[in-house]
């Protein structure tokens, strides 16, 4: 009877799954294989359960109760409803007004004046986009009773000493559909990029889904080449029919041939209803690579997605070493937010690092060089995880090379009679200071004669 099957002594009796054709089979191989194969069908059915849901081999799952970390709730195993975040509404605006805005990654096709629903008592992201104007996102923390919010944008302005460009060259036989580039401009305007956005579904390329750019519907279907202002960044939907919105951040360098198009594929999901749509994707691209994922403020190590459970409001940062950090607040709904994530680099200040080799002449400088001494192959590196590497700045020393403060490891190498001697050093830079050392090779070390320190003058 089915009652008494035990997979454990199906797993311990495989060769009895084997099948003899000229013997015939025995009834209780007979009844192992109908076990076996209901055992397969309950599988089945379980992993198609999950994959149309979005939990197969998604990083997380989450109930209504908010005490519950994200990991904990991973390790219940319990598919309980989320409680959807409460709401407050508040007014926001902006100078000029005009701007389109963005709630939480969601365009919700409202324009400054304007009022909003937010996430009472959490982070919430609210940028502001006018063609003309740097975009603008502020993070802020919404109390039920909010005050106004009003944003002051900043307007993109001639930058000093700007010059007419050169008219891109046109190839033999023509520009190629949709790349020709705009009119070279001969005074100075609103410098811009062109995207080309691209749509597929898990089963392959799907072609017109309306594109929304900071929420205004664009003319035409994917794939779409969109021109917008650059190094702004800037927010796309794109819609399908049957299908969930899927949302893109993408920033361009102004647009001058094909390879200075930025594409930007996104995927869409199927629109399954409330019970299947349990899922939203975060995909992110960052640079530097070698960053580290926060999903409302717990380690997710370095990766780049993340699923969150619908209905949900999540916080997601971004940091990396010697970097600032990226924030944002997600709304769930959409199928993916796909979005990349460029890390300015956490100015520290500027230090200046000299150093001569006793017996070599230092660059640009006088000194004789003693003759029959190799020359020395400076390096360095700066001392953080997912660190580029080694760079060479020097040989024969390095004379006032601007670095920014911080530690770093610096590799002296010298090639000897019978091999090369690398040999590497700590250093601690301070801002606002010339560092200037002496080395002398002694024996298989480079040893420090001299050393100095020196304030920088502003010029």
């Amino acid at each position: 009877m089915m009652d008494d099957f035990d997979l454990e002594k199906v797993e311990e009796n495989e060769d009895e799954f084997s099948v003899n054709t000229e013997f015939g089979q025995s009834k209780g191989g007979l009844v192992i294989l109908r076990a076996a194969g209901l055992v397969v069908v309950i599988l089945l059915a379980i992993i198609g359960y999950k994959a149309i849901s979005g939990g197969l081999g998604s990083d997380y799952a989450y109930d209504g109760d908010a005490s519950m970390s994200f990991s904990e709730f991973e390790a219940s195993g319990d598919r309980a409803p989320r409680i959807p975040p409460t709401l407050a509404e508040m007014s926001v605006t902006s100078i000029p007004e005009g701007a389109n805005i963005i709630v939480n990654g969601i365009a919700i096709g409202e324009q400054t004046p304007a009022t909003i629903s937010v996430v009472e008592n959490e982070l919430n992201s609210i940028g502001f986009y006018l063609t003309g104007y740097e975009s603008l996102v502020l993070n802020t923390e919404i109390e039920s009773e909010a005050d106004p919010l009003e944003a002051t944008l900043v307007q993109i302005v001639e930058p000093e000493g700007w010059t007419p460009p050169t008219p891109p060259e046109e190839p033999e036989g023509g520009w190629p559909e949709g790349e020709e580039p705009p009119p070279t401009p001969t005074e100075w305007s609103l410098p811009m990029g062109r995207i080309r956005v691209e749509t597929s579904s898990p089963s392959g390329p799907l072609e017109g889904a309306i594109v929304l750019l900071n929420g205004v519907q664009q003319e035409g279907s994917t794939p779409l080449y969109v021109d917008v202002p650059a190094r702004q960044e800037q927010h796309i939907t794109v819609r399908f029919a049957d299908f969930r919105d899927s949302i893109g951040y993408v920033r361009t360098i102004p647009f001058e041939s094909i390879g200075s198009v930025r594409f930007l594929p996104i995927e869409l999901t199927a629109d399954r209803g409330e019970e299947s749509n349990m899922y939203s994707s975060f995909r992110v691209t960052t640079v530097p690579e070698q960053a580290t994922l926060f999903l409302n403020n717990e380690d997710q190590g370095i990766r780049n997605l993340l699923n969150m459970p619908n209905p949900g409001h999540y916080t997601i940062r971004v940091e990396a070493p010697d970097h600032e950090s990226w924030e944002r607040a997600f709304t769930g709904g959409p199928g993916i937010f796909e979005t990349r994530v460029l890390l300015d680099r956490h100015r520290t200040g500027a230090s200046r690092l000299t150093i001569e080799i006793e017996g070599e002449r230092l660059p640009r400088s006088n000194r004789p060089m003693a003759s029959g001494v190799e020359r020395t192959s400076v390096y360095i590196k700066r001392n953080h995880f997912g660190s580029a590497g080694f760079s060479q700045i020097g040989l024969s020393g390095v004379l006032e090379h601007e670095l920014e403060a911080g530690e770093y490891t610096m590799r002296l190498a010298r090639q000897l009679d019978d091999r090369r001697l690398r040999v590497d050093l700590e250093l601690s830079l301070e801002p606002g200071i010339h560092h200037t050392y002496m080395y002398r090779l002694d024996g298989e070390e480079f040893v420090v004669v001299e050393e100095q320190r020196e304030e920088i003058e502003e010029e």
